[in-house]
């Protein structure tokens, strides 16, 4: 899978970047890019600053079941690993999401 993140994320992060997006695709392209951070954390590190705010944004309002699949935190942490700056953000942008949720 590797060989093919760096083809596929870029138009995520432009999908997930731009307004009048339907809620449901933002929510898939959300999902997809959290397992590729999972499965390729050292591809999507180095553009997480790119995307994590409306990655965020996007993830909070998934209701977590079977369906979705939603695993957000494990690919989140592997990428923090990989960019240390960016988790910064990351941090920041999750916790607003994840205490707004609740």
């Amino acid at each position: 899978m590797a060989a093919y993140v760096p083809s596929i994320l870029q138009p995520l992060i432009h999908i997930i970047n731009r307004g009048n997006t339907p809620k449901t695709l933002l929510e898939n392209t959300a999902i997809t890019i959290g397992r590729m951070g999972l499965v390729c954390p050292s591809i999507v590190a180095p553009h997480l600053q790119q995307f994590v705010r409306p990655w965020c944004t996007n993830l909070r309002n998934i209701r977590d079941n079977d369906e979705k699949g939603v695993d957000r935190v494990p690919g989140e942490s592997s990428r923090c690993q990989a960019d240390q700056a960016g988790a910064r953000q990351l941090v920041v942008s999750y916790s607003k999401a994840r205490y707004r949720k609740s």
